[in-house]
């Protein structure tokens, strides 16, 4: 942007999908470029994403929309609250799963059907953000939590965790006199 009177100018970049609703991606700055990253935002099985910027001297404002783009569905963005990774439990111990997904499309996901929990020993342990699963094999396990958002998108994380016939606690040293 130019000014006539070299006045700083000041920018507003918003994002749409739909040409309604639209995000602020960034207000009043006077730089004249900007990165973003668009996984960060919802996408379109369509292109009717748009870009508009405004522009103002303070006095004097204009604005402009781009054309209508694709910006790709993004999977949701999934975590793995508990169990810790790398934990040791032992089999005959209830394990307690807790997970969360996000997605810049839907927002929180929740439900069952939404949030499945695998182990890669012993197949599904259950569906929703909290499971308790008792009697796991012994070994290693990979603990998936998958969420699929309405698009049909799928994301994931894992977690490694090992089942033991028994658990030792850790041997703590005497306090320091």
């Amino acid at each position: 942007g130019s000014d006539k009177d070299n006045d700083k100018l000041f920018y507003n970049v918003y994002y749409t999908t739909d040409g309604e609703d639209w995000a602020v991606l960034v207000e009043n700055t006077t730089k004249t470029e900007l990165a973003y990253d668009f996984a960060q935002l919802w996408g379109s099985d369509k292109p009717t994403a748009q870009i508009a910027v405004e522009v103002s001297d303070g006095v004097n404002a204009a604005d402009v929309d781009s054309e209508k783009f694709n910006v790709p569905i993004n999977p949701p963005a999934v975590d793995i609250e508990s169990p810790m990774a790398n934990a040791t439990i032992a089999a005959s111990a209830m394990l307690s799963l807790k997970g969360s997904a996000y997605d810049p499309q839907d927002e929180e996901i929740t439900g069952d059907e939404a949030l499945v929990w695998t182990s890669d020993v012993q197949g599904e342990l259950g569906k929703g953000e909290f499971v308790n699963v008792k009697n796991l094999k012994v070994g290693k396990h990979i603990i998936t939590l998958t969420a699929v958002n309405s698009f049909g998108v799928k994301g994931s994380a894992t977690v490694t965790i090992t089942v033991a016939d028994k658990v030792v606690p850790a041997v703590q040293a005497p306090p320091y006199r």
